[in-house]
């Protein structure tokens, strides 16, 4: 039962494009107000969510996979009294329950590690970033990543400012044209991009936008819950097998 769980969870993640959009539609609604990107965009962004999510998804299927396997080899141990089937089994079980007790341990003592994969690609993104209007898929796909999760570059707007950026310094939004702009955009909060001195991306404020806070933290946040949960869901999964 545990192994047949795990494999529908796993092709679930992997394959199901509108689960990803159906979370992540309402987060897109809002930021799209401050970059202005249309539905093509939204849908690239939801597949690099599901891409991310992938490996994830494969991993959870070939566990399920393999306990399903070994579950067959212990039925059939038991029932044709193949007591090398059973000890095989056995074996089995005890060194996945050992390796998962090793991941389980090196997770909570180093989450991080878990999302470097995740971080480097945001990092490139970072330094990759020109503006919105420049219509790059890379540029309109990480400026919407910033208004929805509400942040500012991968450690925070100085990003924006060090050696090696692409930032132009330039932008529009809903038709105004910004130059030599501080920051991008997208680090405005919703609702505080104006043509007034005091608005952004004129003045650049903790008030007005999000600067102070790195896409880095915020994926933290987002997917460090989650993780916690797969986690220890996969302990109870372990202890039913």
């Amino acid at each position: 039962i545990a192994g047949i769980a795990l494999i529908v969870v796993g092709g679930v993640i992997i394959e199901s494009q509108d689960f990803v959009t159906q979370q992540l539609r309402t987060a897109f609604d809002t930021a799209s107000q401050t970059t202005g990107a249309d539905e093509e965009f939204f849908y690239k962004v939801a597949k690099l969510f599901q891409k991310l999510a992938g490996p994830l998804g494969i991993a959870l299927l070939v566990i399920g996979i393999f306990l399903f396997v070994t579950a067959i080899i212990c039925f059939v141990g038991v029932c044709c009294h193949v007591r090398v089937m059973v000890i095989i089994y056995a074996v089995v079980v005890g060194v996945i329950a050992l390796a998962h007790i090793i991941l389980v341990i090196v997770y909570f003592s180093k989450k991080d590690l878990f999302l470097t994969a995740v971080y480097d690609s945001m990092d490139d993104m970072t330094k990759n970033y020109k503006s919105i209007e420049s219509g790059e898929v890379e540029s309109v796909t990480f400026g919407l990543l910033m208004s929805m999760l509400e942040c500012c570059g991968f450690n925070d707007a100085n990003d924006f400012t060090a050696a090696g950026s692409q930032f132009t310094r330039e932008d529009s939004y809903n038709g105004v044209q910004f130059a030599n702009i501080q920051y991008p955009v997208p680090c405005c909060k919703t609702g505080s991009v104006g043509q007034n001195g005091d608005d952004c991306p004129q003045t650049f404020t903790v008030a007005n936008s999000n600067i102070r806070t790195g896409c880095k933290q915020k994926i933290y946040e987002r997917a460090v819950p989650l993780l916690d949960s797969v986690m220890l869901g996969s302990l109870v999964v372990l202890g039913v097998e």
